[in-house]
């Protein structure tokens, strides 16, 4: 993670994720493993200078849906049938800052290991440049170039140019600091950028923050959506121009966005969405038509490699005791930044290379693990819910929608339950009703209910199955108007059958309101009320009536109650009083 008002870099972070996944329903998993016959020479003195090599310098490399086994351990895509391993995938992050000779040496662990990663490449990490970065004719832009065809590597997007806008507002850059770098066309093709490309796209006021509270670091939270579409737009853009290759996965910076992030990303053709647990709360759920998996965190990167030693030796207990509790095709996520295996000085540092070997020796050792990246997970089918809400005209809010598949051709899910969940503020969320509705023979499904004057915030949520993922709808807003009400009552008799009819109406413009509730209460005194007998419903018109027998003789008197809803206030009919003689 990168803290621009401290540094451009801070302590590095690995990041775990035990995700409940199934080896069943897979949804157009990506052929991320590994169809080559051998490894690609990455500077292998790097690694050689860490520790000693061991087994094949030609480890053979299998294809997606292989469960094929060599000396090295197994490689495979989590497409793989019949798997019975749990699966490990690493994530580095941050390519764009360091030194390339660690990125080079820790990728040469994953290339003599057979053990595919998952790169988050930063497209900007120049903020003043100018154009596509990814084409300068840097070091870590030529090394990426030169592994961009190994099927162990897969190239994700991590962000634009991982600078903290939350905290800092869109950044100043002059005229002179613009192009830094020496752009390089690749294979003398396309120029190195675009005319009229911004660095920063969209209207941000430089150092003006987005709106953060303290402690909130994000290039992208706070930022309207057209911005953000725009940033991860180019980011995707100067990927594919630089390498060839179209990021699938998504990560946000410090592990950050909010709902538009989710809809930019899902609107450019991204699938997954890694970040923390606490950026939306979830571990595994389709948000906005997108996948995200949310993360839980340790921590390293220590100050000497003795701590080194000690917090590696932790990290191994952890995970162990993890993948203890899995089941077959569940995925483990370890993430590092590939910068923080470097000295104080920049430097390689080969203790820290050869305990990252050694963890990987003995996730292999344990016989049950295999490996993939990010996007070849085995990941249950991913769904999406919608929502729509007819605006109550009296006492009742019909909600409904429907859930399906979310892959390019949906599919309706059918006998599936849903619940619908309710906030006043679009943060704490309760069940709206504790129970739930089954969607039915069309993925469709229908809530009623009443709510009282006030400002809701109402979603739907799917909880998931062994085959789909769970899901969340978007969030309806409903702000009550708070109209003021009117409500009439009479009374006619024939004998002991008596009638209480009457009508409610907005008494602005006199309009009537259908379908809501209506009680009638009694009192002896004109002072203590109680309910008299069940309620009724207005009907089309507005009007509502009650059918009952009184026979004692006494004296009551009778009033109409309407409750009120989340569109218009509550009301007293007149008082009207009834003798029984």
């Amino acid at each position: 993670m990168i803290s621009t008002h401290l540094s451009r870099i801070v302590t590095p972070i690995i990041i775990i994720l035990l995700l409940s996944t199934l080896v069943g329903g897979l949804e157009n998993a990506p052929a991320t493993a590994l169809i080559d016959s051998s490894p690609l020479a990455a500077n292998p003195n790097l690694y050689a200078a860490a520790v000693q090599a061991s087994g094949s310098a030609n480890p053979t490399l299998h294809a997606a849906g292989s469960t094929s086994t060599n000396a090295q351990g197994e490689v495979v895509g989590a497409s793989a049938a019949n798997s019975t391993k749990k699966y490990v995938v690493f994530r580095d992050e941050d390519m764009g800052f360091g030194n390339v000779s660690a990125l080079e040496a820790v990728d040469q662990v994953h290339i003599e290991e057979n053990v595919p990663v998952t790169l988050g490449i930063i497209p900007h990490p120049n903020l003043c440049g100018v154009g596509n970065e990814l084409l300068w004719n840097v070091p870590i832009n030529n090394y990426l170039r030169s592994i961009a065809d190994n099927p162990l590597f897969e190239f994700a997007q991590h962000g634009y140019d991982h600078y903290d806008y939350a905290q800092l507002g869109a950044p100043s850059c002059s005229a002179s600091a613009a192009g830094v770098g020496v752009p390089q066309a690749v294979g003398g093709a396309a120029p190195y950028y675009e005319v009229g490309e911004s660095p920063v796209p969209g209207q941000l006021v430089p150092g003006q923050p987005t709106g953060a509270p303290a402690g909130l670091y994000s290039e992208f939270w706070g930022r309207p959506y057209a911005d953000q579409y725009a940033s991860i737009k180019q980011g995707r853009d100067d990927i594919e121009q630089a390498f060839g290759v179209t990021p699938t996965t998504f990560i946000p910076p410090w592990n950050k966005g909010d709902n538009n992030t989710l809809k930019a990303a899902h609107a450019l053709g991204f699938t997954l969405y890694s970040t923390a647990v606490s950026d939306f709360n979830v571990r595994e759920a389709s948000l906005q038509g997108i996948m995200v998996q949310g993360e839980s965190t340790g921590i390293l990167g220590w100050n000497n490699d003795t701590a080194w030693q000690t917090g590696m030796q932790s990290l191994t207990r952890s995970t162990d005791a993890a993948l203890n509790n899995m089941t077959a095709g569940q995925d483990f996520v370890v993430g590092y930044h590939f910068w923080a295996f470097e000295k104080p000085d920049g430097s390689v540092d080969p203790v820290r290379v050869a305990l990252f070997k050694q963890y990987i020796d003995h996730l292999k050792s344990r016989g049950d693990v295999a490996f993939t990246t990010l996007a070849g997970q085995n990941l249950r089918q991913s769904t999406q819910l919608s929502l729509s809400v007819n605006n109550a005209r009296g006492q009742t809010i019909a909600f409904s929608g429907t859930l399906q598949t979310g892959s390019t051709s949906p599919v309706r899910i059918a006998n599936s339950s849903v619940y619908l969940q309710v906030s006043t503020n679009d943060k704490n969320w309760s069940l709206a009703s504790s129970t739930a509705v089954a969607t039915d023979t069309s993925g469709a499904y229908v809530f009623l209910k009443s709510f009282p004057v006030g400002t809701y915030y109402f979603r739907t949520y799917y909880p998931g199955s062994d085959t789909y993922r769970e899901a969340f709808s978007q969030v309806v807003t409903m702000r009550g108007t708070t109209l003021p009400t009117t409500l009439t009552i009479h009374v006619t008799n024939s004998g002991s059958a008596y009638t209480f009819y009457g009508a409610l109406s907005v008494i602005k413009n006199m309009s009537r309101i259908p379908d809501a509730t209506v009680m009638l209460q009694v009192s002896a005194d004109n002072k203590h009320w109680s309910n008299a007998w069940a309620p009724t419903t207005t009907n089309a018109a507005g009007d509502y009536t009650l059918f009952t027998t009184l026979t004692q003789a006494r004296t009551d008197y009778f009033r109409a109650y309407y409750a009120g809803s989340i569109h218009n206030h509550k009301a007293f009919s007149q008082v009207i009083k009834v003798a029984v003689k």
